[in-house]
């Protein structure tokens, strides 16, 4: 697919919100093989165990995408691979249907993850490039809410979906969602202007979407910059400020070794506890609406009470919920008790989430600071590859309920090196005001 592509019509409103419903897309992508799980297990008569490499294959080929992503985008632009991998998750979302053996969907999903990743990184810089600089905070923190707002539909959906039509027509009515986003993406999303700063052919294209949407004229990198290898970005941000380095890469980890274990194997813990298919499946639904509705909330808080007390709260509630689940979640306590503790959960989620990736871009050094958020990102999606791999292994071991203990105790480390890193922080801002 050309970047010069069908031209699109850039639009202040509409463009921003394509790549809005591109994200609940993905939302909605990463949902639904872990609330499809149950009926795919009871259907196919296998242990849960069985479909760890399949959910875990997803989760590895975005990591793998979001890595070639940017370096792809950097060469063709970002609008193309973006197009084309919506296309690309749609079809082999779609393909997951006709799956007859776990191995059938590891395949599947590991290409649909493969595409989530090639348009993740490159997404993420769209919605900051296309944004007037007064409004892209707005942008950005709409952006992390649209991601469980896709959890959030996918899981609705399932939990009415599953028991009337089965699993299958609910991967091939998630493939038909890439369609009006493909199509929305096509007509109104332009390529970046950072991109096209890099093409002088091309000037006159980005002067007309930095007119159109008000932007601000977009500087050419640095061929330095552009030119440096991973490994070298990786050694400076070591150099340059290690203990938060390693603060950093542990929280990513942390954190998202908790969502994507969580996200991934909730439902069928909720399963293994007793519970209906249609409640299990639809379990998550309050954890992702409580997220989708207090993640501006917890930006604006950070604003208010201080990031990191924002942040070390978030964990703290998240973590309590996972224990209370560990300690009391059973049939006997019912269903309203169980979706209380998954909202709980949900809103600690709002918070450290948008925290950590905050975190990293007020805590790199200014020249550092893009390589430090990509690589920190990868790192975190390392721990979410471990989290969907090993959760169910763990829950195979010791129950649910020493799943959802599990849960918590990741939280606590969370916190631990959240503490440590702010210490960190302040060490260095003391230096530099000595130095002032």
């Amino acid at each position: 697919m050309a970047g010069s592509m069908l031209a699109a019509r850039p639009h202040p409103f509409w463009s921003i919100l394509s790549i809005l419903l591109m994200f609940v897309f993905s939302g909605v992508a990463v949902q639904i093989l872990p609330v499809a799980a149950p009926a795919i297990i009871a259907d196919w008569r296998v242990a849960a165990t069985a479909l760890a490499a399949p959910v875990s294959a997803v989760l590895v080929g975005s990591a793998i995408g979001t890595v070639a992503g940017g370096v792809i985008s950097d060469i063709i632009g970002r609008r193309p691979l973006i197009a084309g991998s919506i296309l690309l998750l749609g079809v082999f979302m779609g393909l997951t249907a006709f799956a007859t053996a776990p191995m059938h969907i590891s395949l599947t999903m590991l290409v649909a993850g493969l595409a989530m990743g090639f348009f993740f990184s490159p997404g993420m810089a769209l919605v900051a490039e296309l944004s007037p600089v007064s409004r892209r905070p707005l942008a950005i923190s709409l952006t992390v809410a649209s991601l469980p707002l896709g959890l959030t539909l996918c899981s609705l959906t399932a939990a009415t979906m599953l028991p009337v039509l089965g699993w299958k027509m609910l991967f091939l009515t998630g493939a038909a969602l890439a369609v009006p986003c493909f199509l929305l993406f096509v007509c109104f999303v332009p390529e970046s202007p950072g991109f096209l700063a890099t093409k002088p052919a091309r000037a006159a294209e980005r002067e007309r979407i930095e007119a159109l949407l008000s932007l601000p004229v977009a500087e050419t990198p640095s061929i330095e910059h552009s030119q440096a290898s991973l490994g070298k970005r990786f050694a400076q941000l070591f150099t340059a400020a290690p203990v938060t380095t390693a603060c950093l890469f542990v929280l990513f980890l942390t954190t998202n070794m908790f969502g994507n274990m969580a996200l991934s194997w909730i439902p069928t813990a909720i399963s293994d506890l007793g519970f209906s298919l249609a409640f299990s499946s639809g379990s998550l639904a309050s954890w992702t609406t409580v997220t989708v509705l207090f993640t501006p909330a917890a930006g604006w808080l950070m604003g208010r009470l201080g990031l990191n007390l924002v942040c070390a709260v978030a964990l703290v509630i998240s973590g309590v919920a996972m224990t209370l689940m560990g300690a009391y979640a059973s049939v006997e306590i019912g269903q309203p008790a169980i979706s209380g503790m998954m909202a709980m959960s949900g809103l600690g989620c709002a918070g450290f989430v948008t925290a950590v990736y905050t975190l990293a871009a007020t805590s790199f050094p200014d020249r550092l600071r893009a390589s430090g958020i990509g690589i920190s990102d990868a790192i975190g999606r390392v721990g979410g590859v471990l989290g969907a791999y090993f959760g169910v292994q763990f829950m195979a071991a010791g129950g649910p309920n020493g799943f959802f203990y599990l849960l918590g105790s990741l939280m606590a480390v969370s916190l631990v090196f959240l503490f440590v890193l702010e210490r960190a922080n302040r060490s260095a801002h003391r230096k530099v005001a000595a130095l002032a």
